[in-house]
């Protein structure tokens, strides 16, 4: 609780030192076990109830809101008789899926079957990026049962329908963005605005 409280304030005190990046506070903040949040970008968790759809489905944001993409949380599930333990990858990519490789995070979590999701979080440790630019998201497992779940496209909107939601799911992931299957997925990304 008190270093909790203490970081914002050195941080402040630090963030005005020529020298000290947010890489610094970052690495900082890692070596004194002091976790840091950044703002969600976009929280559109799942509404409860679960609506999936395989990989290697996709999607995008076509105006990156932020200047830093820290973490995606995405709910996920297994196939029917596939549970079991998953190495997962998401990669994010610049404007279209087969463009310069922005970031990837990985994720090794144990997946019940469908429609029993969980929130897994892919943490991309706050790479920098190009507000208003398009990014693209593609999910693959590297270990697991099979090599396709399920992640979840229910999310809750608050109130926002169509393009407003700002995240656009593809039938798949070819280039340049696949073709549009629906409007949003349940996710919450975080990182810098």
């Amino acid at each position: 609780m008190f270093k909790q409280i203490l970081f914002p304030i050195i941080i402040l005190l630090l963030s005005s030192c020529q020298y000290f990046t947010l890489k610094d506070q970052i690495k900082w903040a890692d070596e004194n076990n002091i976790e840091i949040s950044f703002p969600k970008l976009y929280n559109y968790p799942q509404n409860g109830t679960a609506a999936g759809d395989t990989i290697p489905r996709g999607f995008y944001i076509t105006s990156y809101p932020g200047v830093t993409l820290s973490k995606v949380t995405l709910w996920l599930s297994a196939i029917s008789g596939n549970t079991g333990n998953y190495s997962i990858v998401l990669t994010a990519y610049e404007e279209v899926y087969d463009g310069p490789i922005v970031g990837t995070a990985s994720s090794y979590v144990f997946l019940n079957a469908y429609p029993s999701s969980i929130p897994v979080v892919f943490d991309f440790s706050n790479i920098p990026m190009i507000i208003g630019s398009t990014i693209a998201f593609k999910l693959t497992v590297d270990t697991g049962p099979i090599t396709t779940f399920n992640y979840d496209t229910n999310g809750n909107y608050a109130g926002l329908t169509g393009s407003s939601i700002g995240i656009v799911q593809t039938n798949g992931t070819t280039p340049p963005l696949d073709t549009f299957r629906r409007d949003g997925i349940a996710i919450i990304l975080e990182g810098e605005k």
